[in-house]
């Protein structure tokens, strides 16, 4: 029985058919990744999970509900992390909390949590402009976790940090993931980083998109990104993107 359900899930812009006769069931806990060539419509099959767009066709369930109607359940962290500038770091963790309606005293405990659980003690008072691109993911990620949503969606969240930042990111990540116990569906471009982080790896087809494989994930975590393991998994996705 899976916790998060996609059937024959379709989506055209215009003319432009972007997915097709999508299925997967994901479940719960699970951390999966999406990878596939570019514009093959991962970035919209996040965004139809989070009802930020609609379906043509098919359904999207969570815990067998209408995904449209467990919006409170979901929290996306986007690309372009969208912070508020003119806040300092906690108060942008408190926004969702603000917009609940909870109390100032207890929003700021809970911020203060989950600004500690990134590692961010000592930047509470920062201003985004003041802190370095992975300081700053982190604080979206603070902020989307104190939402406290069961499924945790992703769209390229370390695409614009060096790769020495991108990989301390993702070992923190793995750290929350296991901590929180979310269910975790995140879009990447970086194969390596889908084999670091995944149980499993969906790899989507050239537009119109279908899901062409889906890879288990057995290594080990921590995960060793030099093993032959983990050299040959990659490399085995990576011959099937480019043979999309």
């Amino acid at each position: 029985m899976g916790y998060l359900k996609i059937k024959n899930l379709e989506k055209s812009f215009g003319n432009l058919r972007v997915l097709e006769s999508i299925n997967l069931e994901i479940e719960e806990n699970e951390f999966i990744c999406i990878v596939g060539p570019s514009g093959c419509g991962k970035t919209t099959l996040l965004r139809l999970i989070m009802n930020l767009e609609k379906p043509d066709k098919g359904e999207i369930l969570i815990k067998e509900r209408p995904a449209e109607k467990s919006h409170s359940e979901l929290g996306f962290v986007f690309q372009e992390l969208a912070l508020f500038p003119w806040r300092r770091a906690i108060e942008n963790v408190e926004f969702p909390l603000e917009i609940k309606g909870i109390e100032k005293e207890k929003r700021k405990e809970i911020a203060q949590r989950y600004i500690k659980m990134v590692g961010l003690e000592g930047f509470e008072k920062n201003y985004p402009f003041e802190l370095s691109g992975g300081m700053r993911q982190r604080v979206a990620l603070a902020r989307v976790l104190a939402k406290n949503p069961e499924v945790l969606l992703m769209d390229e969240p370390f695409a614009s940090v060096d790769a020495q930042t991108r990989n301390k990111l993702q070992q923190e990540l793995t750290k929350l993931w296991q901590i929180t116990e979310k269910t975790i569906i995140l879009v990447t471009h970086n194969v390596e980083e889908a084999v670091y982080l995944g149980d499993r790896i969906v790899v989507l087809s050239k537009r119109p998109s279908h899901i062409k494989k889906i890879y288990p994930n057995f290594l080990e975590r921590p995960r060793n990104r030099t093993s032959p393991e983990f050299v040959r998994l990659r490399r085995e996705i990576l011959d099937a993107i480019d043979k999309f």
